[in-house]
């Protein structure tokens, strides 16, 4: 029914005479703003017929009105949560695409694009690809906005699953070391990756270089690579590698700092000690910083 009275075809006709195009004009928009929604059924009968309706006649107010009406009722069931959010997207994205003018509409429907992308469901993940697609065609600047959003919500939710099953010792901290750092390679200078991997070199040097727990050369593998590829942010970290080192060297003994150093003619380095000298200097290296070269320099004489 809708598709026989509101086609382009009629709409053009009537637009030919302006006070039967603005009286048509007046009439839907009197009866959208009179619009109720007791139920989901009555609302999804509203929404088809008069998306149809605005649509066709292609009038900017009229679609205002008719967004600010299924907005209302939208928002309302998503807080009261008797919506999916997912379900609510398609309704604000084609308010989008009916008038990409409405600033009001593009708010919202970031704002549920932001939650569908940090959400972990089946349904959100479709919502996210769908938002995409149908904005790209239309706003290229907008599309810009929510890609980038996206991104970062996926490298977020990458970042959050590596630290709860860490958390729930699931994951070795080698396997979680190398899967930062492939986030890294590509991301070289987003400052969240940046932090987690600073820290998580510091634990694996402990465990694996200077503890010797089996999984140490997967984790040097990534030391080596990551010395030769430090990004600017990733130095904006290194604090982490000098607050580590100090924290040993100033617990180590007088004798056991010289015979590091290799300063002390009476005493060798055990496997323990050449594990733990090892370590330091993996500090040292990735935190950018010279260690105490002489006797004065290592217990503060002048």
């Amino acid at each position: 029914m809708v598709g026989q009275v509101f086609t382009l075809q009629k709409i053009k006709l009537i637009k030919q005479f302006n006070k039967l195009a603005s009286a048509l004009i007046s009439y839907c928009n009197s009866k959208i703003s009179s619009l109720k929604a007791n139920n989901k059924s009555e609302f999804q009968n509203n929404f088809r017929f008069y998306s149809s309706v605005c649509s066709s006649i292609e009038d900017s107010t009229l679609s205002f009105v008719f967004s600010n009406y299924v907005m209302q009722y939208v928002v309302s069931e998503v807080n009261d949560n008797s919506m999916k959010k997912s379900e609510a997207a398609n309704f604000i994205l084609s308010l989008f695409i009916l008038d990409k003018s409405n600033s009001r509409v593009k708010d919202n429907l970031t704002t549920l694009f932001e939650m569908l992308a940090r959400d972990e469901s089946t349904d959100s993940d479709k919502a996210v690809k769908k938002i995409l697609e149908k904005v790209k065609a239309i706003d290229t600047n907008f599309y810009h906005r929510l890609n980038d959003e996206n991104e970062q919500a996926i490298i977020d939710k990458e970042l959050n699953d590596i630290v709860n099953k860490l958390t729930s010792k699931s994951m070795s901290e080698s396997s979680a070391l190398q899967k930062v750092y492939s986030l890294y390679k590509t991301n070289n200078n987003h400052d969240a990756i940046c932090e987690i991997l600073a820290q998580l070199c510091v634990a694996c040097i402990m465990k694996y270089v200077i503890k010797e727990e089996y999984g140490g050369h997967a984790v040097t593998t990534v030391l080596n690579s990551l010395e030769d590829n430090m990004s600017s942010t990733f130095k904006k970290h290194r604090k982490h590698f000098k607050e580590a080192h100090d924290s040993i060297w100033n617990s180590l003994p007088s004798d056991a700092k010289l015979t590091i150093q290799g300063l002390n003619p009476h005493a060798t380095l055990n496997s323990s000690g050449l594990a733990l000298k090892q370590g330091l200097k993996w500090y040292q290296r990735l935190g950018g910083f010279t260690p105490p070269s002489s006797i004065s320099d290592l217990f503060g004489l002048f």
